[in-house]
């Protein structure tokens, strides 16, 4: 299948599939082809580790953005010493926590089991995402160190900052990537109702009543995971400047491709058998 008609078969990104390695473009004659059958697999696969939150897992994510934001906390881009504004820092944390709540519904739709996430606001960040197991009818600490990182949906990476990596009190055992097709107008769509009756007589609002949309839920992928020795340092400017689309970045990154993660069931059995 040409190129073109497999970014539209998938619904994914140029950049997606040319980089990600989930799936290998060939050439024939100087134009770029895809498998049929491969594109067909990908496509199953990433419907069935696929879920879409609903409203209520919103919220509590939401909840749990604005009640960091009014603690304090504040996150700069990588590389600068520029601070984000709220809406940044809101839709950074809340996709986030979305991306743990994909996991724990994976976790528990595949292997009928159950975690407990940590939603909990605390002085100093906390490395592990995962902060219980549940064994009969009580949780237990895990045996195993999880970090879960979430990106937006047509990324192709697992990118780490090296505190996340090489600190003894923030480092994990194993880095799990969930990708989050969260809108770049959801503040917007929650406060739909409100918006409207607030425009409903200013000057420009025809021009966009029509675009304003309602919640829909969320579709939260989890890719796959990789062992804290698997990650790739990668200190190049060069080579990081196009891993993370940016001029210029500073310092490291540890990375993993995703189409290089693990993500078979039988893999994912074994960090059930280590948790």
């Amino acid at each position: 299948m040409p190129l073109k008609e497999a970014i539209k078969y998938l619904g994914v990104s140029k950049s997606l599939l040319q980089n990600s390695k989930e799936i290998m473009p060939f050439k024939i004659g100087g134009r770029i082809f895809c498998s049929k059958q491969e594109l067909a697999s990908w496509k199953e696969k990433r419907e069935k580790r696929t879920f879409y939150l609903i409203l209520e897992d919103y919220a509590r994510c939401f909840d749990f953005a604005v009640a960091m934001y009014y603690k304090g906390y504040t996150v700069v881009d990588w590389g600068t010493a520029r601070k984000r504004e709220a809406g940044q820092n809101l839709t950074n944390w809340i996709r986030g926590q979305l991306g743990e709540i994909a996991v724990q519904k994976f976790f528990k739709k595949n292997f009928n089991l159950e975690v407990e996430l940590d939603f909990d606001l605390h002085k100093e960040i906390v490395p592990q995402d995962i902060i219980g197991v549940k064994e009969g009818t009580a949780f237990r600490n895990p045996k195993t160190k999880v970090a879960i990182k979430a990106t937006k949906f047509q990324n192709s990476y697992l990118i780490l900052g090296t505190a996340d990596v090489e600190p003894e009190n923030r480092k994990s055992d194993i880095y799990i990537l969930t990708r989050i097709d969260l809108p770049d107008d959801h503040l917007l769509r929650i406060a739909k109702d409100e918006l409207e009756e607030l425009l409903k007589k200013q000057k420009h609002f025809d021009s966009y009543k029509n675009k304003l949309s309602g919640f829909k839920p969320i579709p939260c992928e989890v890719v796959g995971f990789a062992y804290r020795q698997e990650l790739e340092k990668i200190d190049n400017t060069e080579q990081l400047a196009k891993i993370l689309g940016t001029r210029n970045p500073s310092g490291a990154r540890y990375v993993k491709v995703a189409g290089k993660l693990r993500d078979s069931i039988e893999e994912w059995k074994q960090i059930i058998k280590k948790l």
